[in-house]
Parts: C-alpha cells; sequence; structure tokens
C-alpha cells in the first residue's frame, strides 16, 4: 500500500462532492460549506496556495452572509485565509487580516481564547 502524502490530498471526488452537497443541500447549507472549507486547505498543502485563498476569501464572504460575522465558524475560516495569504508571501495582506480577526475574537471569544491570542501572535510575526 503507498504511503499516504500530499498527493493523497488531491481527492478527485472533492469537486464532485461539494457541486452534490450544493445541488441537494443548497449553496449556503453548512455542510456545503464546510465542503469548500475543508477542500482548500488540502489545495494550499499541494502548493495551490492562490487558489485556496482564493476558495477562502469566497467561503467567509458566503459565511458572513449566511451565519454572521461572529459565527465561530466563519472566525476560524478567516483565519485559514490568512494563513493561505500568508503561505502566498503576502506577509502584510495576512498581519492585517490576523490583526482585524484577533480585534473580533477579542470581542467574541474573549482577549484570553487561545484562538485570539494565536491570532494576535500571527498579526505581530507577520508585521515584521
Amino acid at each position: 500500500m503507498p504511503r499516504p502524502g500530499p498527493r493523497s490530498l488531491r481527492d478527485p471526488d472533492q469537486p464532485t462532492l461539494i457541486a452534490d452537497s450544493a445541488r441537494v443541500l443548497g449553496p449556503d447549507h453548512r455542510d456545503t460549506l464546510n465542503a469548500r472549507a475543508c477542500h482548500a486547505p488540502c489545495l494550499g498543502a499541494l502548493g495551490e496556495h492562490a487558489q485556496a485563498a482564493r476558495l477562502l476569501a469566497e467561503v467567509v464572504a458566503d459565511r458572513v452572509r449566511v451565519m454572521g460575522a461572529d459565527h465561530y465558524d466563519t472566525l476560524i475560516t478567516r483565519r485559514n485565509h490568512a494563513a493561505e495569504v500568508a503561505a502566498l508571501g503576502q506577509h502584510q495582506e495576512a498581519a492585517r487580516l490576523y490583526a482585524a480577526l484577533a480585534t473580533d475574537m477579542a470581542r467574541v471569544l474573549g482577549p484570553d481564547h487561545p484562538e485570539t491570542l494565536n491570532a494576535q501572535s500571527l498579526s505581530a510575526r507577520f508585521r515584521g
């Protein structure tokens, strides 16, 4: 049996699964949004950071519209989007995204929440 590796992350059925989920459940259903959001890190792990960042930006916009800006899933998708932007080498933009996220996480989750502290740390890291 072959060892799993980055190429095993490229599931040829994933786009079909996302399309089927959108067709059956609707494009705004939480499971459809989750399928799209979960596909992006696989793309990033394969080095396709631009495609992953675009997909996550779309999912963030959809989650804000459907679930609201303060929903935990929206916040985590924003974190993942910032990570893909950083992986593209766009460190100033990543720092800006993380800083805005840290502010929102502090308000929603609390200033001492691990996700808040992580976003603050990453903002400082990419700021310079």
